[in-house]
């Protein structure tokens, strides 16, 4: 499930410090951490509706994404800050590096998403329209969110806007908003006669200059790694305090192994995925302090970000001509 915070409400409603609220007594971004006692639903992404291009917004949903009630990891979306120099002098056409420029954080969690988009008679923010293409696309692979954010058909949008200015749409090339991609920046692209796709797979800590960690290149990459840690304590966890003993020892082996298998089936991941239950972390020492350590070990299938066509002319062809 995405989580909307704010929904419904506008910056005359409510100031940033309400929208941040307060840890002890779970108001604001933090009452996210009711979600899971309440409804017994884990959150899959957190989606700011307002002020969502605000510093402090965005790291309250950062500390709001690892271990929810302890336990739960998810993503988020955010706004990069727009601002009138994002666009060429005296014209609508986007000026790239100025919207690189004001990206904010570099966390594998974080989705970056840039700018408004035109649905019907509303302005809405990108972070929350990408959040619900995202969510249709996670339906149509059974749940799984190997699909990432980009190149979804965004056929409900006519146009990208600044919020300040909606005289006119934003004029981007696939070459800028390709520049965006490369830095982590979730945008969208006009692909002929008004229609638009999302354009961007990158999480917040890729950036133009490359990424230290390979694994947080991909947002289905660090989806999928996320939904099989909250999935797994979901499945276990009402075993805790139960005997330690090698019947649960082997079920959890057996059960996480068939769903590895599965995944794969799925198309999710490559290779030989296989769950293991290591003699170094399993010791004496760790197994009398009531301690079982499971490691999972997995590809999980990267996206087509590239398909290239080589074209090669060859001369042999003329041959025939010359044949008897």
């Amino acid at each position: 499930m995405f989580i909307s915070v704010g929904i419904g409400a506008t910056p005359t409603d409510v100031d940033i410090n309400d929208m941040i609220g307060d840890a002890t007594e779970q108001t604001g971004l933090y009452a996210i951490q009711k979600v899971y006692p309440k409804l017994g639903l884990v959150p899959s992404l957190i989606v700011p509706t307002i002020f969502a291009d605000d510093t402090d917004v965005r790291e309250a949903v950062e500390a709001n994404c690892t271990k929810i009630n302890g336990h739960w990891d998810c993503m988020y979306l955010y706004q990069v800050a727009e601002n009138a120099d994002e666009v060429l002098t005296g014209t609508h056409i986007v000026h790239a590096a100025n919207v690189i420029s004001r990206k904010d954080g570099s966390s594998e969690r974080g989705i970056p998403c840039w700018p408004h988009v035109k649905l019907g008679n509303e302005y809405v923010a990108a972070n929350i329209y990408v959040a619900c293409l995202m969510a249709l696309a996670d339906a149509d692979y059974n749940n799984i969110p190997i699909r990432t954010q980009g190149n979804l058909s965004a056929a409900a949008m006519s146009g990208m806007y600044l919020l300040a200015d909606q005289t006119a749409p934003l004029d981007m090339s696939e070459e800028a908003a390709t520049q965006l991609a490369d830095s982590g920046i979730t945008s969208f692209i006009n692909v002929g006669a008004g229609r638009y796709y999302t354009w961007g797979d990158g999480t917040a800590a890729l950036a133009s200059t490359g990424i230290a960690d390979e694994r947080g290149r991909f947002t289905s990459t660090i989806r999928v790694l996320l939904m099989l840690g909250n999935r797994f304590q979901q499945v276990w966890r009402n075993t805790i305090d139960a005997p330690l003993d090698l019947a649960l020892r082997n079920a959890i082996l057996k059960e996480e192994q068939g769903h590895l298998d599965y995944l794969k089936s799925q198309g999710a991941l490559r290779g030989y995925p296989k769950c293991e239950f290591r003699p170094d972390d399993n010791t004496v020492e760790t197994i009398q302090s009531g301690r079982f350590f499971f490691t999972n070990i997995l590809t999980v299938t990267a996206p087509a970000r590239y398909i290239d066509l080589k074209i090669v002319f060859a001369s042999e062809g003329y041959s025939v001509l010359l044949a008897a």
